[in-house]
């Protein structure tokens, strides 16, 4: 891990940084060779190296916090695990490596005290996450298929947000805090290809004392 940081003045702050990790490979215990005679194969260790750039600051004289971040990360061997039905009685699951995905996106993070007990926090984040390589055993066809073209990430929203108020009043000699937000997720995929079981995009209202 590398990163630096420089100091525009006593409110603000620009950072970089760059990171390589490692997750490591191994073997699938739910394979199922009758079907898959690759699905014994030892999948590879998964490699990432993600560079972020970004601003943290605090204004109107500490009543507002803002941060934002721009990231990208370049995948090499991602796992993935793959289920497929083969026939009308069998099933195949394999861990894979995906030759290579990217992922880059966007995040901005608000908290603004609005009054003395008022509150406001807001946060939305954008990626964009795809795969660039991915060759594959296609139990069903007998034979290794490229479907880079075809396949998604899984359980990565396009769009989220949170946006929230928080009001504290002293009730009955306790510090009481009354909560609300709204949070939305976009369309979510489930599996490497689009089901029935797909996500689509929600918002989530919420609400507590």
């Amino acid at each position: 891990h590398v990163g630096m940081q420089y100091q525009l003045n006593d409110d603000a702050m620009l950072y970089a940084s760059f990171t390589s990790g490692f997750k490591s490979g191994g073997f699938d215990m739910r394979a199922n060779v009758s079907v898959n005679p690759q699905g014994n194969e030892p999948f590879d260790p998964e490699t990432v190296d993600s560079y972020e750039m970004g601003f943290k600051s605090t204004l109107m004289d500490g009543r507002l916090r803002l941060n934002g971040a721009a990231f990208f990360s370049d995948y090499e061997d991602m796992q993935i695990t793959v289920q497929r039905a083969v026939g009308q009685s069998d099933f195949a699951s394999q861990v894979i490596n995906a030759g290579a995905s990217e992922m880059k996106g966007l995040e901005l993070e608000a908290h603004a005290a609005l009054t003395d007990r008022l509150t406001l926090t807001a946060v939305v984040g954008y990626i964009d996450a795809k795969f660039t390589e991915v060759e594959w055993f296609d139990p069903n066809q007998g034979k290794p298929v490229d479907v880079s073209d075809e396949w998604v990430i899984s359980n990565t929203p396009e769009w989220s947000g949170n946006i929230g108020l928080d009001y504290s009043v002293e009730v009955g000699g306790w510090m009481t805090s009354f909560l609300a937000n709204a949070a939305y997720r976009g369309e979510t995929h489930i599996f490497e290809t689009p089901s029935a079981l797909d996500e689509d995009s929600y918002t989530l209202l919420n609400a507590g004392i």
